[in-house]
């Protein structure tokens, strides 16, 4: 089922100037009080295809910016029942972090990468307390996230690049089957803009404002347009 964004109320905002400049508002949610899971070592934990150290969960989450939707400050106190579960599918620098961010001033839900397996799954497993014998429990994983992310409306939204479908299909299961899921394929019309894009957020780290990129980035777009 493609769903347009009309479908779900949104308003866009007076100005649009690409993907760094999103805001993340959160004047409402108040932040968990406890952290479930702390190693006592730098235990090697199992991920999707991927293993990862405590100590590397630790130094991802010195690096995320706390406006970053990732952040506890997002996960909700009190549970809501899942209704609905919006899928975005979409690709690095296609705006999908501003439409995210849309979705969420609208109150609809917080919507993230939640199967991005390199920073957002391990940082989550953590907090959330889904990490077990040295590996994350994929049911403890979706319960949770249901549980922290469920919007007082019903909604989930899960923002899905193509690297992050082999991690959804791990854990897809353990969804509820009583849920309606809405998808929606996100594609920016400047390709090459969006592959400049790309590259610089790969080269400075700075994939949106709230990253601290390099100085370099604007050398780094002139010598791609010039090529």
């Amino acid at each position: 089922q493609h769903l347009e964004l009309q479908h779900l109320g949104l308003k866009q905002r007076d100005s649009l100037e690409g993907e760094s400049t999103q805001t993340h508002p959160a004047e409402k949610l108040q932040p968990p009080p406890t952290v479930i899971w702390e190693p006592e070592k730098d235990e090697l934990i199992s991920l999707v295809g991927l293993s990862i150290t405590s100590s590397d969960i630790e130094l991802i989450k010195s690096r995320l910016p706390s406006q970053d939707f990732v952040d506890e400050q997002f996960d909700l106190t009190e549970s809501n029942k899942t209704e609905n579960i919006l899928i975005i599918f979409s690709t690095p620098r296609c705006g999908s972090t501003y439409l995210s961010s849309l979705i969420h001033s609208n109150e609809i839900c917080v919507t993230h990468e939640y199967f991005q397996l390199e920073q957002y799954v391990p940082v989550l497993a953590q907090r959330w307390g889904c990490i077990s014998d040295l590996k994350i429990n994929h049911e403890a994983y979706i319960n949770a996230l249901l549980k922290k992310r469920t919007s007082k409306n019903g909604w989930v939204g899960i923002n899905l690049h193509s690297h992050h479908i082999k991690t959804f299909e791990a854990f897809k299961e353990f969804f509820p089957e009583d849920v309606q899921l809405h998808y929606a394929h996100l594609v920016r019309k400047d390709i090459l803009g969006q592959a400049i894009s790309y590259e610089i957020a790969e080269q400075t780290g700075q994939w949106t404002s709230f990253f601290n990129g390099t100085a370099e980035q604007f050398k780094e777009y002139c010598a791609i347009v010039k090529e």
